[in-house]
């Protein structure tokens, strides 16, 4: 999900990038479609943007959560083995 997000996003940012360059107006008829793909494109983008920041400050709140816990079952795995 987050790599078609990205591949968004990356279309978003050559849009941009095209149309920034000098020789972009020439055809205006392809300047227009880069704009308006690259109008209709922004809301999404925005969007999709704070989701892979809101995404990856879960995994990492998740991992900090997790990783004391599963160290812990490692070490009650282990002592419960030093017992047999």
């Amino acid at each position: 999900m987050i790599d078609k997000i990205q591949t968004v996003i990356a279309r978003y940012n050559e849009l941009g990038e095209l149309m920034s360059q000098p020789d972009a107006m020439a055809d205006m008829k392809a300047f227009t479609k880069m704009a308006r793909e690259y109008r209709a494109m922004k809301e999404l983008v925005e969007i999709s943007q704070k989701y892979i920041k809101d995404y990856s400050l879960y995994l990492s709140e998740l991992l900090f959560f997790f990783i004391p816990l599963f160290q812990l079952l490692i070490l009650n795995s282990i002592k419960s083995l030093e017992l047999i």
